[in-house]
């Protein structure tokens, strides 16, 4: 029995066994600087019995896994759950049904913000692990000793956590709150979530051009992405966001015009300009089918007083209950809620029912006439 799995048995017979497990721990190590997607290259699994790393670059049917994974049961274990699960949407189209994010858990038990697994491995149970693979090659085989080894390690300790977090978030009746948030995690489409970020990000850096201007940034930006996805490659690659904005700006007529912006490079020139063209001709045509950026206004005296305030009630609150402040609510929700806006996720679910529903009291009542 060996700790790397590389063949079709080997991978089933596990499969089969850990469907039986109260937990199964998950992470991943993946690929991702040459590419738009994340080129998965090796899962580590861990079960009360067993931690194991599975090679996918090794031609395996990893359907066995995919199916384990998509199970209801065992509940499935990740830290920093992100990255991991968009990983698992693109190589294997699953999303665990039940997780369990250990840095979710722990911030709301507090041991801090966006607190480190090897930080947990140390606290919980006392195993200094090795840090020199951090920036390893994952794609390069065959693997050193010390790549397993450290691979392994990463996956080895999840159960150990959970079963630590669950006791203690069921005596702090927190437990509905990391349900909560591992079930919003697990619904969000994040490939696509993080493809319309990235447009929209762009797209509010063009806030200060004209309404015309804005609208070639945003075809450009759709643009980018669709041809990323379509390439495989980086968006940066295609198009530079300085190059999305410089274009917008200049709004070149002709391949001359185009290739004298200094932020697009010849190669892109090339290989993009004609269709660059038709792309900022979409962008001036279609300007009346979006809605024009305005400048943010700045907070008045008022309302930045009042987000100054709430923000230190929050941070006391969180400090008496032990919970990292960011797990609760960001800086710039309290602006926005001192602002009068409603779409703030801190008014909702049990960070409502925790400070969010007694802020926004209180907002108001500021907000139309009373003093803070």
């Amino acid at each position: 029995m060996t700790d790397l799995i590389q063949c079709q048995d080997e991978l089933v017979r596990f499969c089969q066994s850990a469907m039986r497990a109260p937990w199964l721990g998950l992470d991943t190590e993946f690929e991702r600087v040459r590419t738009y997607y994340p080129r998965l290259c090796l899962l580590q699994l861990s079960t009360l019995e067993r931690t194991v790393c599975v090679d996918p670059l090794q031609e395996l049917d990893l359907g066995p896994l995919a199916q384990l994974i998509n199970n209801a049961s065992p509940i499935t274990i990740l830290h920093a759950a992100r990255q991991d699960l968009e990983v698992l949407q693109y190589a294997l189209q699953v999303s665990p049904q039940r997780v369990f994010d250990t840095q979710i858990a722990a911030a709301l038990l507090g041991h801090g913000e966006q607190v480190g697994y090897a930080s947990l491995a140390k606290t919980l149970c006392g195993v200094d692990l090795a840090k020199q693979q951090t920036r390893s090659d994952w794609a390069r085989r065959p693997l050193s000793d010390a790549q397993i080894s450290y691979a392994l390690d990463d996956a080895r300790y999840l159960g150990s956590f959970y079963e630590h977090f669950i006791e203690e978030l069921d005596d702090r009746q927190r437990m509905e709150w990391v349900i909560e948030d591992c079930a919003a995690l697990v619904e969000r489409d994040l490939l696509s979530e993080a493809a319309d970020t990235a447009v929209m990000r762009t797209h509010a850096r063009s806030r200060r051009l004209t309404h015309e201007q804005q609208s070639v940034v945003l075809a450009l930006a759709r643009w980018r992405e669709r041809t990323a996805q379509e390439s495989d490659l980086p968006r940066g690659w295609v198009l530079p966001d300085n190059a999305v904005l410089d274009i917008a700006r200049e709004m070149p007529g002709n391949a001359n015009a185009l290739g004298s912006i200094e932020s697009f490079s010849s190669k892109n020139s090339e290989r993009w300009g004609r269709v660059v063209l038709g792309v900022i001709d979409e962008g001036r045509r279609n300007k009346n089918e979006i809605e024009p950026l305005f400048v943010e206004v700045r907070p008045t005296p008022k309302m930045k007083q009042l987000a100054d305030g709430l923000w230190t009630q929050l941070k006391s609150r969180c400090a008496d209950e032990g919970i990292a402040t960011s797990a609760v609510a960001r800086r710039e929700q309290l602006v926005a809620l001192a602002s009068g806006q409603d779409s703030v996720a801190l008014l909702s679910g049990w960070r409502g029912r925790f400070i969010g529903s007694e802020f926004k009291r209180f907002c108001d009542g500021v907000l139309s006439g009373g003093s803070c």
